[in-house]
């Protein structure tokens, strides 16, 4: 991958975990700060011809509360779920305008007393955010592999995907 693709890839990512946290009314400012009370962790994969990885969300029992609160749900091992769901959502949907597309797994919640995050990152291959909430870090990680063939353009090939919950009839 070059540095134009890793770039626009770290673009994106960041640009999808803004807007879902703004959607659902989440205070939160990127950080450089970690936490390691990491209690959950969902995450879910990736892939197609080319390209595979995964994206996770870590956090605390006491922020996955806080996040439930924001769209008064009530179980926040689902909900946590939920979000790494549409954050691949919202980066499948901006890397479809450089032609990129991939299918997606089902989010798996991984609940734990002080679980351990590798932080060591292949900024090749990875990009790590952190957003500090009022009630905790949320940790968001994109681990991927792509063929050296892909590149993403610079501008995008096409500017016409659907925004989030628009209905598509084909």
């Amino acid at each position: 991958m070059n540095e134009t693709s890793l770039i626009i890839l770290n673009r994106h990512f960041k640009e999808a975990a803004e807007e879902l946290l703004g959607h659902y009314n989440v205070e939160a400012t990127v950080t450089d700060e970690v936490d390691s009370s990491v209690e959950y962790v969902a995450t879910l994969g990736f892939g197609s011809d080319g390209i595979a990885g995964a994206i996770a969300l870590c956090t605390s029992a006491r922020c996955a509360q806080y996040l439930v609160k924001t769209v008064a749900a009530k179980n926040e091992h689902d909900w946590l779920g939920e979000l790494g769901n549409q954050l691949l959502g919202r980066l499948k949907r901006r890397l479809g305008n450089h032609g990129i597309s991939f299918a997606m797994g089902v989010p798996v919640l991984f609940k734990g007393e002080r679980i351990a995050i590798a932080r060591t990152l292949d900024l090749g291959r990875s990009a790590q955010l952190n957003f500090q909430t009022p009630e905790g870090i949320l940790e968001a990680w994109l681990d991927f592999r792509m063929s050296p063939e892909i590149e993403l353009s610079a501008e995008p090939l096409q500017n016409e995907s659907p925004s989030e919950g628009e209905i598509l009839l084909f």
